[in-house]
């Protein structure tokens, strides 16, 4: 699971965002195993005149990791969040692969 929790009145973009707005994106670090993102339902925003789908102040996105998990998973979230303004941000991650609530697929 990879939660992302933005600050009150701010949204984040669905994987296809519509007129405006950027969609998630992870670029993996190391040798990665292949991995399954799933996105929830959107909401959907209209604002002078464009309309977008996304999240407002957090969302969950599922992930299924298949394969023998290197030592740790490691990446980038590339995010973009608007409010007055929008802001394309890069969040530099990892996580120990061996943790008690990761589980892999064969």
């Amino acid at each position: 699971m990879l939660d992302v929790k933005l600050e009150n009145g701010w949204k984040t973009y669905w994987r296809a965002p519509g007129e405006g707005g950027v969609a998630p994106s992870i670029a993996w670090k190391g040798d990665m195993l292949e991995v399954s993102w799933f996105w929830p339902t959107p909401s959907r925003f209209d604002v002078a005149n464009i309309t977008t789908q996304g999240y407002h102040d957090e969302v969950t996105f599922p992930m299924i990791v298949r394969g023998t998990p290197p030592a740790t998973l490691n990446g980038v979230l590339t995010l973009s969040t608007c409010s007055n303004v929008c802001l394309l941000t890069d969040y530099p991650f990892f996580r120990d692969a061996h943790c008690a609530e990761c589980r892999f697929c064969p």
